[in-house]
């Protein structure tokens, strides 16, 4: 396996959930033409980084019952959670570039 050249380079099975993530975050935050008061409420929700996987996680496992479908179930709640995990690193990166700029 290829050890990244930097932190913010992800692993080619990654590569395109990160990309979308990154499309995503620029919409959420804003930048790519959305007022974030002209979000929906998932929308809104999606842009708190540390609740959003959190709340992911749970709703898809329990609240849509997920977790009586076994492995397959567990499978879709392992990739809902890792694309918002995904999302919030790209939403992190964004700020982060946002806020290094105002410097």
């Amino acid at each position: 396996m290829r050890i990244p050249a930097h932190p913010g380079e992800f692993p080619p099975w990654l590569q395109e959930p990160n990309r979308c993530a990154r499309w995503d975050a620029k919409h959420l935050l804003g930048t790519g033409g959305a007022e974030p008061r002209a979000l929906n409420r998932a929308d809104r929700v999606r842009r708190k980084i540390l609740l959003a996987p959190a709340l992911v996680f749970g709703d898809t496992l329990l609240s849509r019952g997920l977790i009586l479908d076994g492995w397959p179930g567990w499978y879709y709640v392992f990739q809902r959670t890792l694309a918002e995990l995904v999302l919030a690193l790209s939403l992190m990166e964004q700020k982060l570039k946002t806020e290094t700029l105002k410097r």
